[in-house]
This record gives structure tokens, sequence and C-alpha cells, in this order.
């Protein structure tokens, strides 16, 4: 793992703001600094390798909204999820919802998955 940035959504202002930054930290380190019942959009850069044995670094886009939110919250994050990724000019999406399953694997997947 290289960079991770997690933001969240200002409910006062209807703004994304910064919420942490972690750098050179494992997945173990990020699911840990999730939390249990709010949303989060996360930005993350991630070694893989792919099928022809080539090093990349990817740059993802997570939506985390994990299944103890508030519906308000989930619906607030729902309608800025599409403005905010074009915003960052990302054109794939992952949603994760439990942060014990962000892990290697499902980064793997998602990336074989998407062709990336």
């Amino acid at each position: 793992m290289l960079l991770l940035e997690s933001t969240k959504i200002s409910p006062k202002e209807l703004l994304v703001v910064p919420d942490s930054e972690l750098q050179n930290c494992s997945l173990e380190d990020i699911a840990d600094e999730l939390p249990d019942a709010s949303p989060r959009f996360i930005t993350m850069t991630f070694k893989w390798t792919t099928g022809e044995g080539r090093t990349i670094y990817p740059l993802l886009f997570i939506y985390y909204c994990p299944a103890a939110s508030q519906n308000s919250e989930l619906m607030l994050y729902a309608s800025a999820t599409q403005h905010y990724q074009s915003t960052l000019n990302l054109d794939k999406m992952h949603m994760l919802e439990d942060a014990e399953e962000l892990t290697t694997e499902w980064i793997s997947k998602k990336l074989v998955q998407f062709g990336n």
C-alpha cells in the first residue's frame, strides 16, 4: 500500500472534506481506521501485478458504506458519489460494505473484474 486518503461529507455544509490520510500502510491499518457506522469515500494506490507480470499502481476509488450507517447518511453519500467520482476523474467505483472485506484478494478481484 502506498497512500490512502479518506474523505467524508460534512452534513451541515454539504461539502466533501478530508477525514484522514495514511502513507505506507497495510490494508489492516486502513480497515482499522474506517468507522463502523459512517460512510466514507476512499482513494488509494495499491501495488498490483497484472496477469502479464507487470507491476502497476492503480488509483482506486472506493465508496465505503457500512450497513450500520444511518439512512440519511447513506442517501447523502449515494447522491454525491457520481459527482465526486467525476471530479476526481476516475471512471471506476468499487463499493465496500464491510471494512473487514478490505483485503488484497478483494482488491485483486475488483481489478481483474474491471480489467485494470
